[in-house]
């Protein structure tokens, strides 16, 4: 008897066997997702270890963490307490009011370390290493946002999940398109004519980012950009004291709070329409569908026979020997993500240009 949801086959390629059905060199049709894996693998300080440690979190804040580091899985957490004791206590409302500034603070705490941690463009050079006993390094340099810039743009449409800069220098510099164009305020009518008429590379940033935000009186969402000798960085500090900017910045833990914050946006919610649309072959970079993700695995599948390809990471297994065995493996938990994919192909993410462990800066 044949169960009743039989385990999707799961098909492991390399790279360079498949890549030509993703994107095809210089321009192509092919859409890329990428996630925070992308950027860690750039800057380790994304980690959330390195951003629950930059976070000054104290106090019960703190010790929700226990032992572990994962913002999302924290938040989604406290949402489940906050539904429970809306039941159990619902007249509690001291204690409702204390889970709620918990949530708060550890959303606050992200957006803090984020910054904190988050480098300048001249920090993102590889290829040099610290010489023993000596002041300087040794090596080749590597421009990595050059890198990023060389293929990035070979991608028609490119989705992140990602709050850093990393993407918005490189989209900046490669003259792909966002939904802002001239630091304008966001218009759904003018985003949307543009989608489909415009043949330039765009980016949609799913979750939001540091340099995006909506005003309080307005409810207009824009972008910062820069003044002549100030850094984007050093701009979206500043951004943070005007109590009429509230940065548009995903930090919910679970994905149903997500999909409320995005409804509740229209610029995020016109990126979400827009993965929904999209037909294109799609690469997952740094992404592993995990539950807290729930929206983005339904909105790929709006489109069960699109080809998929996912990088799967397994740099954190020393023994080269065992790395087969672990990419299937944690290749047959993200295909159960997508039971409505036919389509879906995964492939060790260090063979991808873009996920490139040569392209840590630190």
């Amino acid at each position: 008897m044949r169960p009743d949801n039989p385990v999707p086959d799961v098909r492991i390629a390399q790279w360079t066997d498949i890549q030509g059905l993703f994107h095809d060199g210089d321009s192509d049709d092919g859409a890329l997702l990428l996630g925070n894996g992308f950027s860690t693998n750039i800057w380790s300080r994304f980690a959330y270890s390195s951003l629950l440690a930059e976070s000054e979190l104290t106090g019960q804040a703190r010790e929700l963490f226990g032992r572990g580091c994962n913002f999302e899985a924290v938040l989604a957490n406290l949402t489940v307490a906050q539904q429970i004791s809306l039941v159990v206590e619902p007249n509690n409302l001291r204690l409702h009011s204390k889970l709620g500034q918990l949530a708060d603070e550890i959303r606050g705490g992200l957006r803090q370390a984020v910054q904190q941690v988050h480098p300048e463009p001249s920090d993102l050079c590889a290829g040099l290493l610290p010489m023993p006993g000596m002041c300087h390094t040794v090596g080749l340099p590597r421009n990595v946002l050059d890198d990023v810039k060389m293929h990035l743009p070979r991608y028609s449409v490119v989705f992140t999940t990602n709050y850093d800069l990393i993407t918005y220098w490189v989209v900046v510099s490669a003259g792909m398109a966002d939904l802002f164009p001239g630091g304008d305020a966001f218009d759904v009518e003018r985003a949307e004519s543009w989608r489909q008429d415009s043949t330039q590379p765009k980016i949609f940033f799913l979750h939001g980012a540091l340099h995006l935000w909506r005003s309080l009186s307005s409810n207009a969402e824009s972008k910062l950009t820069t003044n002549p000798g100030v850094a984007l960085l050093d701009m979206i500090r500043l951004a943070t004291a005007d109590p009429d900017h509230v940065p548009l910045f995903i930090s919910e833990g679970s994905s149903p709070d997500k999909v409320a914050r995005i409804g509740a946006s229209p610029y995020l919610s016109f990126c979400a329409r827009s993965l929904a649309a999209s037909r294109a072959p799609l690469t997952v970079l740094g992404q592993a569908l995990d539950d807290v993700d729930l929206h983005i695995r339904e909105l790929i599948e709006c489109h069960p026979d699109r080809p998929v390809a996912i990088g799967v990471w397994v740099g954190d297994i020393p023994d080269q020997t065992n790395r087969p065995d672990v990419l299937r493996a944690r290749a047959t938990m993200i295909r159960g993500r997508l039971p409505r994919s036919r389509n879906v192909t995964f492939f060790d993410s260090s063979d991808h240009p873009l996920t490139d462990p040569e392209m840590n800066c630190g």
